[in-house]
C-alpha cells in the first residue's frame, strides 16, 4: 500500500466512525426460515468470483427470499449492461466512500440479513456493513467491531465460494428457532 492510499483509508475510517455516531441500533436475530430478505455485496471484478455469488443468490430465491445485489468492480467496467447494481474505483470519493447511488439506496435498505461476501476484511465491506440497518450482517474477520454481527474466518482460503458454504452453513445450524424445554 502507498502513502497516499494509507491516508484515505485514515480519512476513510475517520468519516465513518463519525457516521457512526448518531445510529441508533437495531439489530436482532432470526431463524433461518423467517428470514425473507437478503442483501449480498460482493466484489464482481473476477468472474468466477461473481458467478459464485449469482449462484448462490439463485439458490436463496429458491428458498423464498428476496435478494439484493451490489457488486463491486476493482477495476474499469468492460460491460455496462450487468443485472444487478454495481460500483467502481472511479465512484469512490478522495476518502475511498462510495458516492453512487445504487449504492446509497442498498445501504438504506431495512434488510433481514446483510451478507458482506469477501473472503478477507475489505474497506467497502466494513463501510457498507456498518452504515447498513440489516438486522443480521455477515462478514469476514475484521476488527472493525462495528461492521458485522456475525464473522467468518476463511483462514487462506481466498475464494468466495468456500466463504459462501460457510456462511450458508452457519446461517442454517447457528440461527434456529428455541423452543422451550421440558421439565
Amino acid at each position: 500500500m502507498s502513502w497516499l492510499h494509507d491516508q484515505k483509508l485514515r480519512w476513510h475510517r475517520y468519516f465513518l466512525r463519525k457516521a457512526l455516531k448518531d445510529r441508533t441500533e437495531n439489530r436482532y436475530s432470526l431463524p433461518y426460515e423467517q428470514i425473507s430478505s437478503v442483501g449480498i455485496f460482493f466484489d464482481a471484478t473476477d468472474l468466477d468470483e461473481r458467478e459464485s455469488v449469482l449462484a448462490y443468490a439463485d439458490r436463496l430465491k429458491k428458498d423464498g427470499k428476496q435478494v439484493a445485489l451490489l457488486g463491486y468492480f476493482d477495476n474499469q467496467i468492460e460491460n455496462p449492461n450487468y443485472t444487478f447494481p454495481h460500483f467502481n474505483k472511479k465512484d469512490l470519493d478522495w476518502s475511498l466512500r462510495p458516492q453512487k447511488k445504487e449504492v446509497a439506496a442498498f445501504i438504506q435498505q431495512p434488510l433481514d440479513l446483510l451478507i458482506l461476501a469477501f473472503p478477507h476484511s475489505h474497506f467497502l465491506a466494513e463501510f457498507i456493513g456498518a452504515l447498513s440497518p440489516a438486522h443480521i450482517r455477515l462478514g469476514p474477520v475484521s476488527d472493525q467491531v462495528n461492521s458485522y454481527d456475525i464473522m467468518i474466518d476463511s483462514g487462506s482460503e481466498k475464494a468466495v465460494r468456500a466463504f459462501l458454504e460457510q456462511a450458508d452453513q452457519l446461517l442454517k445450524k447457528r440461527i434456529k428457532t428455541h423452543e422451550a424445554t421440558g421439565i
